[in-house]
């Protein structure tokens, strides 16, 4: 597969594997036919997220958080200074043990909030 449009990485509390930092996220920017991103847990700061600008193609991103979730200065960071570099961002997912299943709209993106715990069945579109 010479140019996935779909990536969906999970990192478990038994991987032997460091999460994400700014370098590793860095690598990604090389797909550029990306369409859907999902990180799962593998994600050492959420403003490490700024350097998958490059992603052109980026429709939807999926990101499942440790039991804390997001707060509210962290989801503000987020929607208004990083996803704006993603001009063709259109859904944001944000997951976490402690989340409550609400969205709402931010000009063209909807961000959406969702329950998940490890091991659950969660449909990616």
């Amino acid at each position: 597969m010479r140019h996935p449009t779909s990536l969906c990485l999970v990192h478990s509390a038994y991987d032997n594997a460091p999460v994400f930092n700014r370098e590793s996220l860095r690598q990604l920017n090389a797909m550029t036919k990306l369409e859907i991103l999902s990180l799962f847990y593998v994600l050492e700061d959420l403003s490490n997220l700024s350097t998958l600008a490059r992603l052109t193609s980026f429709e939807t991103l999926n990101i499942a958080l440790e039991d804390d979730g997001i707060d509210l200065e962290d989801l503000n960071h987020l929607c208004h200074s990083i996803v704006p570099a993603f001009t063709s961002l259109r859904t944001l997912r944000i997951f976490s043990e402690e989340g409550k299943t609400h969205q709402y709209h931010l000009g063209q993106l909807r961000v959406e909030f969702a329950a998940f715990n490890f091991g659950d069945l969660v449909y990616l579109e």
